[in-house]
């Protein structure tokens, strides 16, 4: 028998295709994404949680239950969020213009080395976190 808390997870595996689909009606009428995304990008996400079992297989952190429902919920509401994320469009290869985007590639490329497949979640996670900090700089001010 299922507990009422176990029943109630078990319709999270909803959400990442409903709010998927909101994602990309959004991004098909939001006429500020055409350089940057705003809310996290599907295909991201799909990256994400396709690649978690490669991941828990060289981080262990991943095979918890909770991290993985956690991060499920967590990266389906990132979807549909207003927080600007930078894209991998370049116009110009100045690295005062890209500092995001060569962060990103020089860090994944060596997660990739690392880890294989299994760089993917992490790779993720890191351009959520830099797509944050870049927000939180350019808002800022700070360089």
């Amino acid at each position: 028998m299922q507990t009422p808390i176990i029943k109630l997870l078990s319709y999270i595996v909803f959400l990442v295709p409903a709010l998927s689909a909101i994602r990309l009606a959004k991004f098909n009428h939001d006429e500020r994404q055409k350089e940057d995304f705003i809310g996290l990008a599907t295909p991201a996400n799909a990256l994400f949680l396709g690649f978690l079992q490669f991941a828990a297989e060289k981080i262990p952190v991943f095979y918890n239950y909770w991290v993985v429902i956690g991060t499920a919920i967590i990266f389906s509401l990132l979807l549909v969020s207003n927080i600007p994320m930078f894209s991998l469009k370049f116009k110009t290869f100045k690295i005062k213009e890209n500092i995001p985007r060569y962060i990103l590639l020089l860090l994944g490329a060596i997660l990739l080395i690392a880890f294989q497949f299994g760089a993917f979640p992490v790779i993720i996670l890191m351009y959520i976190l830099i797509s944050l900090s870049h927000l939180l700089v350019t808002k800022l001010h700070w360089l």
